[in-house]
């Protein structure tokens, strides 16, 4: 199975719910996950890294590489690449059950 999110979807999960979905997608078999989500610029996930609201919408910035690791993923890659209205960045993540 091969999952791909761009430009925010998995923003808008709480930090539980989308640690479970994750734990859940590891439990289907062999699974490959692109995300490409939205990062607030003033986060810092090596001081806090819990899930946190950022912007006018008040969606959550999660710590992606934390959360598949947690699921059981083996996170290949990640990067960040140039957001939008100076408020985020995007996460570049690709992730893989082991």
């Amino acid at each position: 199975m091969i999952f791909f999110t761009s430009g925010g979807v998995l923003e808008y999960f709480t930090e539980q719910r989308l640690q479970a979905f994750f734990s859940y997608l590891n439990k289907l078999g062999s699974t490959i996950f692109i995300a490409i989500e939205p990062i607030g610029n003033n986060i810092d996930f090596t001081k806090n890294p819990s899930s946190q609201p950022y912007g006018v919408e008040r969606s959550f910035s999660h710590d992606h590489a934390r959360l598949f690791k947690n699921a059981g993923f083996n996170l290949w890659h990640q990067s960040k690449v140039e957001g939008y209205q100076n408020e985020a960045y995007f996460g570049v993540f690709r992730a893989e059950n082991k």
